[in-house]
């Protein structure tokens, strides 16, 4: 369980790793089949409870203690991490069928192509379901085409709220944990003369606010795969929905109009920021877009440290 919320809590950004290598679910024989998947520990508990005690071989590649997708958009779960472990198993010398099962999302960073032309690697590529609930009736059917809901996801809002908890902690811990320490600070010691130590609140508020509603609401942006424009979109509708509260709160129409490229950015860099724990995009498409969202990203910063400047002192 304590495995689980640390990963839950740090998700793709710290590396929980467990010793790669060779591991066994139920009893398995050389008959069994081989289950390929990450050193993350997460995704190890879950393959493992996806299997019920399937007999089964599970093959953990060292993917650095990174999850198969995001290990697998980057350098971390390739033809290299897959043969490196083969030799350090010697795995193939424990099957007769000579056939690997892969996680889909793994198909990123795996070059099929490459490692059936390769005399190293001895074995046949298959991809298994893309949920490790399905791995017992995959194995038992061994179907030639797996069916819809084996192969197709579904970013339901189940898995966005588990998202939700993943990103907005780690935006917090890596991202605005010492910006908000620094203004808290300076706050305190300009607080007799400026009287806007509550603006803290709001920021925190405005960043936990924001990467509640934007996850949840992610799917009506299904209009565009580009998400600078969904950023603008989120961007768009932060403002309207802070500023209500803000009116509720101050009634002052200076203190909105100041806040409004703050509320702006926070949800256009979150959007561009949650873009690395959705499907709707590929990685190709979301790199191709980082020179734009950067220069936009700039601006945007720039323009809300000045206008909260000008709150703070007005």
């Amino acid at each position: 369980m304590l495995a689980f919320l640390r990963c839950l809590l740090t998700g793709q950004i710290d590396r929980v790793p467990i010793e790669p290598g060779l591991y066994k679910s139920g009893n398995p024989s050389e008959k069994s089949p081989i289950i390929v998947t990450s050193n993350y520990k997460y995704t190890f508990i879950k393959i493992m409870r996806g299997l019920k005690g399937s007999d089964a071989w599970v093959l953990c590649v060292d993917s650095d203690g990174i999850n198969v997708w995001c290990a697998s958009r980057g350098d971390d779960f390739g033809n290299k991490q897959l043969i490196e472990a083969i030799k350090a198993t010697n795995v193939q010398n424990l099957v007769k069928e000579k056939t690997l099962i892969l996680p889909q999302l793994s198909a990123g960073g795996i070059s099929a192509p490459n490692l059936h032309d390769s005399k190293e690697f001895p074995f046949k590529i298959k991809y298994g379901p893309i949920w490790s609930k399905y791995l017992p009736e995959y194995l038992e059917k061994n179907p030639i085409k797996k069916p819809e809901r084996m192969r197709v996801i579904k970013f339901s809002l189940g898995h966005r709220l588990r998202a939700l908890i993943t990103h907005l902690t780690f935006l917090i811990r890596k991202i605005f944990i010492f910006p908000l320490i620094l203004l808290a600070i300076l706050l305190l010691i300009f607080e007799p003369f400026i009287h806007e130590f509550n603006l803290f609140l709001e920021i925190l508020f405005a960043i936990i606010l924001t990467n509640t509603i934007m996850p949840i609401l992610l799917p009506i942006t299904g209009f565009t795969r580009s998400f600078i424009l969904k950023g603008l979109f989120f961007g768009t509708l932060n403002v309207i929905l802070l500023n209500i509260i803000s009116w509720i709160l101050y009634q002052n129409s200076i203190i909105i109009l100041l806040s409004i490229p703050f509320f702006f950015w926070i949800a256009f860099f979150s959007t561009m920021s949650f873009s690395g724990f959705t499907m709707h995009a590929s990685p190709s498409e979301i790199r191709a877009q980082y020179s734009k969202f950067k220069i936009i990203n700039l601006i945007l910063l720039v323009i809300s440290i000045i206008t909260l400047c000008f709150r703070i002192f007005f």
